[in-house]
């Protein structure tokens, strides 16, 4: 085996970009570093900050999007030292996504000019669809082009898959070219005339910035939203520190359901609202999940969850108002339920839908699919998913919503066991931590696996 331990991050999005940033500052041994990515234009920005949408920002305060855990403000002094805006910024603006992505790219280069000379570091412009092992007992890296890569760690950071299909087979083949299925994936208002009118389905946080998008290129015709229950997230407002003070995580979901309320209750007594209870919770929400019998996890999946992700995932107060104009104008209209049947009129497409037992219709020319990403990753087309699952390597979650990972992050095999020396960061740890979309969680689970991998790496060399 090689003196030189390869360490191969499969996914450069934010997730595989702050995991390279900590391996690239926290390495001292010989090593070197691939970063594989076939989307050139998802290097360093992944779908969430590579939007090219006319209406973009990002959904969390400025000042809490540092990649670094020990400077809490870095992001916001880059944007005061890097970007001119015709307003003021503070640690409360919602600024662009794009300027996030500009900011994950100038943090990797700059880790790597100042890399020990002893780590090499490349990106790899590809797509791995299998892993196998070596005789020697190194891994072995399939790429979409036939090459092999030589890896002794890999890390999963692959981030969200695309969204998975809610309408059947024979409603998207009548669409054809005018169901998008993925809306991350490319930019759906290129092909979108401002005077057809648009079904999105979902009303989650995707769903408020393509709708405020075709606002802001004065999209003539109606936009709607559809989903089972209708309801949007909440907006963001200021929401001073709140304190829990005592054990609130319990196996059974409707105490725990209990215990939440009573301090929402709590804190209304201090003139605190319930976003303050919210990021209260953000610290202990793994613990809180992880407390839960599969019985309580799957009935806050299929019962309150919703609840949870329009309190959790807010919007900014300025995608609430433009909403709220859009509504009041007759520009925008929240429908509730399932889509049943589609059916091709002469120029558009009849769109039948049911809530409970009341069958409702709407005419459209595209339907948008902004449901958010799938988390069964059996049932994705990502081929590498498919080849780990067939060989057992990786354990498809019972609550698809992601994959079996070990406290940090370690691959957990189908038999039980931990496959050696390979790691997930990011969405692909859903299934135990919950929270794990967001960069606060991201950037502790880079740096936790970039200590795993420097600690082994010392180790073996």
């Amino acid at each position: 085996m090689s003196t030189i331990l390869h360490i191969a991050i499969i996914g450069a999005g934010a997730s595989g970009t702050i995991t390279a940033i900590n391996l690239l500052k926290k390495l001292q041994q010989p090593a070197s570093i691939f970063l594989i990515e076939k989307r050139n234009e998802a290097l360093y920005r992944g779908a969430a900050y590579s939007s090219q949408l006319d209406y973009e920002p990002l959904n969390v305060y400025a000042g809490r999007m540092s990649l670094y855990n020990d400077n809490h403000d870095d992001f916001y002094n880059w944007i005061l030292a890097n970007k001119k805006s015709s307003g003021e910024i503070t640690q409360e603006s919602f600024v662009s996504r794009r300027w996030y992505g500009e900011y994950l790219e100038a943090n990797l280069k700059a880790a790597a000019d100042k890399r020990q000379k002893e780590v090499s570091f490349a990106i790899i412009p590809t797509a791995t669809i299998n892993i196998t092992k070596a005789a020697e007992g190194n891994y072995l890296l399939q790429q979409e082009d036939e090459k092999i890569i030589e890896a002794d760690f890999v890390i999963l950071a692959t981030g969200n898959e695309k969204p998975a299909d809610v309408i059947s087979k024979e409603a998207i083949l009548v669409l054809g070219e005018n169901y998008i299925s993925n809306p991350w994936n490319e930019n759906p208002m290129e092909n979108i005339s401002i005077d057809e009118s648009v079904l999105l389905i979902g009303t989650g946080l995707t769903m408020v910035d393509h709708v405020v998008s075709f606002k802001k290129r004065n999209h003539s015709a109606k936009v709607f939203a559809l989903s089972r229950n209708g309801l949007l997230p909440r907006p963001h407002k200021h929401s001073p520190v709140y304190k829990i003070e005592k054990e609130i995580t319990s196996e059974n979901i409707e105490q725990l359901n209990a215990n939440i309320v009573e301090e929402i209750e709590k804190a209304k007594s201090q003139n605190l609202d319930w976003r303050s209870v919210i990021e209260a919770l953000r610290p202990v929400t793994t613990k809180i999940w992880q407390a839960l019998s599969d019985e309580s996890k799957n009935i806050f999946l299929n019962k309150y969850r919703i609840y949870w992700d329009i309190h959790r995932h807010r919007m900014p107060p300025a995608s609430h108002n433009e909403i709220n104009e859009m509504v009041s104008q007759n520009k925008f209209e929240i429908l509730k339920g399932t889509i049943t049947e589609v059916i091709k009129t002469e120029s558009a497409f009849q769109i039948y839908y049911k809530d409970a037992t009341i069958l409702n219709s709407v005419t459209v020319n595209r339907i948008i699919n902004c449901t958010g990403p799938s988390g069964d990753y059996e049932k994705c087309d990502n081929p590498l998913f498919k080849n780990l699952l067939a060989k057992g390597w990786i354990k498809k979650d019972k609550h698809n919503i992601g994959i079996a990972t070990g406290a940090a992050g370690e691959l957990i095999q189908a038999n039980g066991n931990v496959l050696e020396n390979a790691f997930a960061v990011g969405p692909l740890r859903k299934a135990m931590e919950w929270e794990s979309t967001a960069i606060r969680e991201i950037r502790t689970q880079a740096e936790q696996v970039a200590d795993k991998v420097v600690s082994l790496v010392n180790v073996r060399a």
